[in-house]
């Protein structure tokens, strides 16, 4: 009875264990063609729902640390239409990929970015929740730039008043064409296009008011970001009338209801959802 009780739990044990691993292992689909802004998300006849990885493979991490080159790469082998990056600035002026203000929750070790050198930056190691893959290494934008050439195309949500310094790197980078920077106000637009004209903005909105003056000042916009619950009928068609199209985050409920709540947002007009289950949002993507 013993010996029975002690093999029942070491195959439980090891079945687990393999379990965890393999639910580890990203599920992967073929990359998206959509690494050119005017592929689709430039083009008003393009009906396609595109898929953003929230900083890589989602806050969660689950499948790779985010915000790392590791949790891009997995999010273009699971067939995202852009990734969401994190843009601050070092001690010493230089751009790396970060969501908080600190390295304490991502990394092994602890203080602010805005303290920190970039050499004091690379020598941390970014915490894997997943067994199955090494720690990682917070990287610059200029090496995510490079990176994603020719694989995604990159939303870039910016922590660091350092505006024209990104879009003078994503130029340089030769990433004009792929890249797309989230604006909370008309000044940060001005400020991205004062360095490159022809760099494209998702500008956040609530209102149709608001909608207009961003396209009243800073024309063309490809894309706004706004919440599930400003977004009326109204407000969609409007917006979908001027060539621009729609993008709203998942992240939270949206993602916790699965299928579900991709379809309420689908439902609301949406044409680009962020979101931290890239494992399930583009899967159901493709079979519509």
């Amino acid at each position: 009875m013993l010996n029975s009780l002690k093999k029942t739990i070491m195959f439980s044990t090891v079945f687990f264990a393999a379990l965890f691993v393999f639910a580890c292992v990203p599920p992967t689909y073929t990359p998206t063609e959509n690494f050119n802004i005017e592929t689709c998300l430039g083009d008003p006849e393009c009906t396609q729902t595109l898929t953003v990885a929230h900083r890589g493979t989602g806050s969660l991490s689950y499948y790779g640390p985010e915000n790392t080159l590791a949790a891009y790469e997995i999010a273009w082998k699971m067939g995202a239409d852009s990734v969401e990056i994190d843009v601050r600035s070092t001690k010493d002026g230089e751009l790396v990929i970060i969501h908080d203000e600190t390295v304490n929750r991502t990394t092994y070790g602890k203080g602010n970015v805005s303290d920190l050198t970039l050499a004091e930056i690379k020598a941390l190691k970014i915490r894997s929740v997943n067994k199955a893959m090494s720690d990682q290494q917070i990287p610059t934008l200029r090496e995510v730039m490079a990176f994603m050439k020719g694989k995604t195309m990159v939303y870039v949500d910016i922590k660091t008043p350092d505006i024209a310094q990104i879009v003078e790197i994503i130029q340089e980078e030769d990433m004009i064409d792929s890249a797309y920077l989230l604006v909370g106000c008309i000044a940060e637009g001005y400020a991205a296009r004062s360095q490159n004209a022809y760099i494209s903005l998702l500008a956040a909105v609530k209102t149709q008011g608001e909608a207009q003056e961003f396209i009243d000042a800073l024309s063309p916009i490809v894309m706004f970001e706004m919440l599930y619950e400003d977004v009326k009928p109204e407000v969609s068609d409007f917006i979908h009338s001027k060539g621009i199209k729609i993008h709203m985050d998942a992240l939270g409920e949206f993602d916790v209801m699965g299928k579900y709540g991709f379809k309420l947002m689908l439902d609301r007009g949406v044409d680009s959802i962020q979101s931290d289950r890239i494992d399930i949002l583009v899967p159901y993507l493709r079979a519509l």
